[in-house]
């Protein structure tokens, strides 16, 4: 599987890319299969993060701003937690500086991070069975379900403005 871009062409040459996010400067970040452990990678700086068999695994949706400020979800293995598996939120600050960015009590779980590419707002989905809610790290709660599962499968996406968009399930609307 591999990364393109309509301007670019392929962006990859590995085994196992997923997940491309685009910032309004051009650097695309990605999820890939480097050394048989997933990683997140940057079109122009190459892996961002070194994790080994101990570290977080199932990396997923990294987003970027223009800064260069990466967020992904990631799973920190049982052994790693202490409390069995937890998906949480990752960093990857413009320095290059990787943790975990939040910590929720179990069940719940940080998960689809999106970043804004001017402003750096961050917004992410927190699950627990069929209750989620969209949370924006400036605003706090956006939407939120009432048990139905609406927005149960939501991928948010914010536009440089600050625009979200959401894929919604079961509305009304």
């Amino acid at each position: 599987i591999q990364i393109f871009s309509t301007t670019r062409g392929q962006l990859t040459s590995g085994d196992g890319a997923s997940d491309p996010s685009l910032n309004s400067l051009g650097e695309v970040v990605y999820v890939e299969l480097v050394g048989g452990t997933q990683q997140v990678v940057s079109s122009l700086r190459g892996p961002l993060t070194v994790f080994g068999a101990a570290g977080p695994v199932d990396l997923r949706d990294p987003a970027i701003d223009d800064s260069g400020w990466v967020v992904f979800s990631a799973h920190l293995p049982p052994s790693a937690s202490g409390t069995g598996e937890e998906r949480n939120l990752w960093e990857i600050t413009p320095g290059g500086a990787v943790g975990q960015l939040s910590f929720f009590e179990l069940p719940q779980r940080a998960t689809r991070p999106t970043l804004a590419a001017a402003s750096g707002e961050l917004v992410y989905l927190i699950e627990d069975s069929c209750e989620a809610a969209l949370v924006s790290e400036r605003d706090g709660t956006i939407l939120a379900t009432d048990g139905s599962c609406v927005i149960r499968t939501a991928h948010p996406d914010l536009g440089p403005e600050g625009e979200l968009v959401v894929v919604e399930r079961g509305s009304d609307r």
